[in-house]
């Protein structure tokens, strides 16, 4: 039997450079908080990406905001749970379909 190659999306979420870290992390708060002031916990891109602008003065690039999506899915922290229009002029994703998504509600 023969393992599984990594995923790249993985590997680029998991890089242990500095920046990359302090990425993941600001992303990561961002996506949370969204998801912890939103009705039902729904987590829009479009206001992850507004969020990290207002908070950190920059958007991270796209190839590191979709690993952390990834990773928080896999985390079972978040479940993807619809679609929207995107409106990231930036990235060049603008009028296209992106995934939405939702917090996991957590019983104690």
């Amino acid at each position: 039997m023969t393992a599984e190659a990594p995923n790249l999306l993985d590997l680029l979420h998991d890089d242990p450079s500095p920046l990359n870290v302090d990425h993941v992390t600001a992303i990561t708060a961002a996506i949370l908080v969204v998801g912890e002031t939103t009705p039902g916990g729904r987590i829009s891109p479009n206001e992850v990406r507004a969020l990290l602008r207002r908070t950190h003065g920059f958007l991270p690039a796209p190839q590191r905001i979709g690993p952390t999506y990834r990773a928080l899915v896999k985390a079972g922290q978040i479940v993807r749970d619809g679609w929207e229009i995107s409106d990231d002029v930036e990235g060049g994703n603008r009028g296209r379909m992106v995934p939405s998504y939702r917090l996991v509600e957590v019983t104690a």
